[in-house]
């Protein structure tokens, strides 16, 4: 396997942990009840505890789905355009991830054919931990504001 092959892939494969992690976290209700109680989000908003958890659900299904019937009832025009928008990002994302997923396999059953299963797997191994290293270091620049 060649570097920019290794390289390429290893980068793929970063980009879908990623957008993985990003769909899990996104359809888990715990995570929006959490930061909900966390940051007193009820008090701020005079709305019922039970009331975020029904926006919640719906929201969740809004993500799913893309149903805007589901946000009427709680956003204003705006805010439901704007998470029309935050669904073809989202659906994007879920296209995207599905193509690299598709890519990847083809790649690694091409080489696996090609090449020593230890020699392909340490290659991408190496180049993973550059691209997670990369990234690390970028989200703490951005976090710290270099």
């Amino acid at each position: 396997m060649n570097r920019v092959v290794s390289f390429t892939l290893s980068f793929f494969i970063l980009i879908i942990l990623l957008l993985t992690s990003l769909e899990i976290n996104s359809y888990d209700l715990n995570f929006y009840n959490n930061f909900q109680e966390k940051n007193n989000i009820s008090e701020d908003s005079g709305l019922s505890k039970e009331k975020l958890k029904e926006i919640n659900n719906d929201f969740i299904l809004f993500l799913k789905k893309g149903d805007t019937s589901l946000l009427d009832k709680h956003f204003n025009e705006n805010e439901v355009k704007h998470m029309e928008d935050v669904y073809k990002l989202y659906s994007g994302g879920k296209a995207l991830r599905l193509i690299l997923i598709i890519f990847v396999i083809i790649i690694l059953l091409y080489y696996l054919k090609k090449t020593n299963t230890y020699i392909l797997f340490n290659k991408l191994s190496k180049n993973i931990f550059f691209w997670f290293f990369y990234f690390f270091s970028l989200d703490w620049l951005i976090v710290f504001e270099f």
